[in-house]
This record gives C-alpha cells, structure tokens and sequence, in this order.
C-alpha cells in the first residue's frame, strides 16, 4: 500500500494524479465514505497520513480502495459495526 500511495504523489506531482481515486473511509459523510482524486494528494504526514492540498490529513488506513482509470489497484473489505457490513458505495 504504502508503495502504491508514494506512487500516486509522485504522478500528481508530475501532472497525472487525476488518473487516480482514492476510496475512504469517512464517519462525516451518510455514506460512510467517499472518493478523492488522486490530485488532491500533497504528500504524507510526518506521522504516515495522507496530506491533501485543502490541508486535510487522512490517516492511511482509512484508505480501503484505489483506482487507477477504473482499474483496480487496491481493495481492501471493510468490515463496519455490524458483521458483514461494509463502507462501500453500491
């Protein structure tokens, strides 16, 4: 993951982080997640969090899914306060 993530600031530092999205876990949101684009992605935290360009700082385990262009890099199951529930977007 970390690799992947590293990747991601490396391409919206050259331009291209708009071919990514990123998928997280969000307890404000009614859905319980939601989507940034990878150009909104800054660099990380001195504590492993992802530093976005509003200033907002997501910790990277809240990070559950990646896409790049559609395709997906990373997925992970998230498991909610109920057993089989999940934060993803249907």
């Amino acid at each position: 993951m970390w690799n992947l993530v590293r990747r991601i600031v490396w391409e919206a530092r050259q331009g291209r982080g708009d071919e990514y999205t990123l998928y997280i876990v969000d307890r404000v949101s009614p859905t319980g997640s939601r989507s940034v684009p990878g150009n909104m992605v800054a660099g990380f935290t001195g504590t492993g969090g992802l530093m976005l360009r509003d200033g907002s700082v997501i910790p990277l385990h809240r990070v559950y899914r990646v896409e790049r262009k559609g395709a997906v890099l990373f997925d992970r199951e998230l498991r909610g306060e109920g057993e089989g529930q999940s934060y993803r977007q249907e």
